[in-house]
């Protein structure tokens, strides 16, 4: 300890040793050789330092600047053990000479440490080769969004958490009239009519505040507003848009005129048109009423001269008078047949309907028809589905009438009922072993009047298929019969599992 003492207090003492030049045979060539390369490389180990010291106060963001820092302090000091030896030639401080490469020492090898700490970070710092490979990659990443973004056929506006537009595409130009040159930094406000700025500033907030994909459509009534002054009703969609700093909104603007304006003329349309449907029915009404009236005064009269004067007339007298009657009822039937089919559209309401207990409800009320036919129903296991009740039971009540109507000679009617799933819709078949048809007649069979057999061997008015196909479109379904002459049919439809009340 004593020693080390007396090496500090003598630090600056040189009458221990002689200069250098006297130690030894030095040449002046050889020992100014030695003291200029010494002082040469001081002077680059001082330099050294200064250059990075310049370069972390010009260069921000450098990992551990603290380890340049070090490796400065380490260039400094070996600088200056070169610079003592050449001092040493006139001035012997090897004293202070050795205390200087301790701390060379003891910095060297924080230098080692510091630079091992930095090795991990050093192999991740890109090439320039990789930083050009990724400036390209990036390049291109923005182009193809700038490429996507004019793709777009709406108008697209980027936004900033402030209401500032960033960016936006061609058709944004189309729309609004303006430039890209004079959107992008201005407000958004400058795009949208006064009366709806507060309600957008609205929705840009909630946006920012929980950012997700979103449409401000449907019954909210939005507004842009063009570069002359003119608004006009938009859809916007609303998409958050992160980069490496901010989070931006992207706004998709869809100019809406045409389809308001069709509605509109929609609207308009469908009120005439119901209008019509009203004036129509009230027709109908009227005219079936006035008709039938008549009709049964024909039948009343009918029946009252045969029950007055049938005893006096001849076989082919009371023959014309049941023809008339027959006529007069046949009448009647078509025109309750008619009023049965205007009345299809109205008074509809969704409801679930067991289909099953339709098909019972449908036996109980053929149950006479049925039994005199000596008739079979087989039905398998009915869904229950949303449907029009009424409307399902008369389109069942036809089919099943219509395949025991049109059984074969000889054959007791036989009547299988099936269903299967399918893809947003249920399909039904009603499958008989009845008289059949050809093949001409697979689409004639739905038309209304349009009968296949006369009037003397089957009873009807040639509606019941009609009033099937117009249940099923009801339903939005298809109706359709595949059948072989001598053999029977089989009537194929569909009802749809999509239905709704604004369809009802």
């Amino acid at each position: 300890m004593q020693q080390v003492i007396e090496f500090f207090q003598k630090l600056f003492l040189v009458e221990s040793w002689p200069p250098r030049w006297y130690c030894g045979k030095w040449t002046d060539f050889h020992g100014w050789l030695y003291i200029l390369s010494d002082l040469a490389i001081w002077a680059a180990y001082f330099a050294i330092p200064l250059l990075l010291i310049r370069f972390l106060s010009q260069k921000k963001g450098i990992p551990l600047p603290s380890v340049f820092l070090l490796f400065g302090a380490f260039i400094l000091l070996c600088g200056m053990t070169h610079f003592m030896d050449a001092i040493i030639f006139w001035w012997p401080a090897y004293r202070l000479s050795a205390l200087i490469r301790f701390f060379t020492a003891v910095v060297s090898w924080a230098t080692v440490f510091a630079l091992f700490k930095f090795f991990p970070i050093a192999l991740s710092l890109r090439t320039s080769e990789e930083l050009e490979e990724e400036n390209r990659k990036r390049q291109e990443s923005e182009q193809m969004f700038k490429n996507l973004l004019e793709a777009t056929p709406d108008a697209l506006v980027i936004v900033n958490q402030e209401g500032n537009i960033e960016l936006v595409n061609k058709q944004c130009e189309n729309v609004f009239g303006y430039a890209k040159e004079e959107l992008i930094g201005q407000k958004v406000e400058m795009l949208i009519p006064n009366s709806f700025i507060a309600e957008q500033n609205g929705h840009r907030n909630s946006f920012f505040a929980n950012p997700k994909i979103h449409s401000l459509e449907g019954n909210l009534e939005l507004g842009g507003l063009r570069k002359n002054g003119q608004g006009f009703p938009v859809e916007i969609s609303l998409s958050p848009l992160q980069t490496e700093s901010k989070l931006l909104v992207s706004a998709a603007i869809r100019d809406v005129t045409m389809r308001k304006e069709a509605e509109v003329k929609l609207k308009q349309f469908n009120e005439k048109l119901d209008q019509k449907n009203k004036e129509l029915e009230q027709f109908v009404y009227v005219a079936s009423h006035d008709l039938q009236e008549p009709i049964r005064t024909i039948n009343s009269f009918v029946n009252l001269y045969k029950s007055e004067f049938g005893d006096t007339q001849s076989d082919e007298a009371i023959e014309y008078l049941q023809f008339i009657q027959g006529a007069g009822e046949r009448a009647q039937q078509l025109i309750v047949d008619l009023l049965d089919y205007s009345k299809l559209e109205r008074n509809r309401k969704l409801a679930k309907v067991n289909l099953n207990k339709i098909i019972d409800n449908v036996k109980s009320d053929l149950a006479v028809k049925i039994a005199d036919k000596k008739a079979e129903i087989r039905v398998g296991n009915l869904p229950t589905l949303q449907g029009y009740e009424t409307g399902l039971r008369l389109l069942f009540q036809n089919l099943i009438s219509n395949a025991i109507k049109f059984a074969r000679d000889g054959f007791g009617p036989l009547v299988e009922i099936s269903s299967k799933e399918g893809d947003n819709e249920w399909e039904f078949s009603v499958k008989d072993n009845g008289i059949g048809f050809s093949e001409e007649f697979k689409e004639k069979v739905f038309v209304i009047f349009k009968r296949l057999h006369p009037k003397s061997k089957y009873e009807g008015t040639g509606i019941g298929l009609a009033h099937c196909r117009k249940i099923v479109e009801l339903h939005n379904g298809r109706i359709w019969a595949d059948s072989v002459p001598g053999e029977g049919s089989t009537f194929y439809f569909t009802i749809s599992t999509n239905l709704n009340e604004e369809e009802a």
